[in-house]
C-alpha cells in the first residue's frame, strides 16, 4: 500500500458517519452496541454496568448513572448545585458563551460539568465529584475548578477520602485564562488535602 493510499483510507474512515442505532421498538427498549452489533436489552445493560455481555463494551456514563453504581441508596447529598458559569468575557464565536451555556444545560440536564457531594459507598462516606462529557465536553471552567476546590477543601474539613471521576476535554476556551488558572485552584487544594497547610 502506497502512503498516498493510506492517506485516503485515513480520510474515508474518517469521513464515515458515526451514528448510534437504536432498534425500531417503540420505548427505546433496546439498544445495539456500537462496538459488535448485538441488540441488548435497556435493563440488562444497566445492571450489567453499561457493558456489552457480548464484547464488553463500555458505554458512556453520565453522571447520575455513575451516582447510582457507585453510592449506596440515596445516600449521595450534592454540594454547591446553585454555583453557575457566566459570559464574564463577553465571548463570541459564532453565538454568544451564554447561549452555549443554556444549550449545554438543556442538554445533559446539568447545571455545569462536574456534580460534587457526598455519598456512603459500602459504608464508608466519601467526597465524590464526577464530570459529565455530556456539558459542553466537560470542558473545565471556573465554576468547574471551584466546585473541586470547595468539594476538596470539605473532605479535609471533614477527613473524607476524595474521588474525582475524569470526563473532559480539557480547558474551556470561552473563559480564556480564567479556565487555565483552574488546574492552578485544584492543584493548591489537592496538595492540602494531601501534605496539609504549609509551615
Amino acid at each position: 500500500m502506497s502512503i498516498h493510499d493510506w492517506f485516503k483510507q485515513k480520510k474515508e474512515k474518517k469521513e464515515a458517519p458515526y451514528v448510534r442505532e437504536r432498534l425500531d421498538i417503540p420505548g427505546n427498549l433496546w439498544v445495539k452496541c456500537y462496538k459488535c452489533g448485538q441488540a441488548i436489552f435497556n435493563k440488562d445493560l444497566e445492571a450489567n454496568l453499561k457493558v456489552c455481555s457480548k464484547c464488553n463494551y463500555h458505554f458512556k456514563l453520565t453522571a447520575g448513572e455513575r451516582i447510582k453504581q457507585l453510592a449506596d441508596n440515596k445516600s449521595f447529598k450534592e454540594i454547591n448545585s446553585k454555583v453557575r458559569s457566566t459570559n464574564f468575557l463577553n465571548f463570541t464565536d459564532s453565538k454568544p458563551y451564554s447561549k452555549r451555556i443554556d444549550a449545554a444545560m438543556l442538554k445533559s440536564s446539568l447545571a455545569e460539568a462536574i456534580v460534587t457531594g457526598t455519598a456512603k459507598m459500602g459504608g464508608v462516606e466519601a467526597a465524590l465529584g464526577i464530570m459529565d462529557f455530556s456539558f459542553m465536553g466537560g470542558s473545565m471552567g471556573s465554576v468547574v475548578g471551584e466546585k473541586i476546590a470547595r468539594l476538596i477543601e470539605l473532605a479535609v474539613s471533614k477527613k473524607l477520602p476524595v474521588i474525582i471521576f475524569s470526563s473532559s476535554g480539557g480547558a474551556r476556551m470561552q473563559e480564556g485564562i480564567m479556565s487555565l488558572m483552574q488546574m492552578a485552584k485544584t492543584s493548591a487544594a489537592l496538595g492540602l488535602r494531601c501534605f496539609g497547610p504549609a509551615a
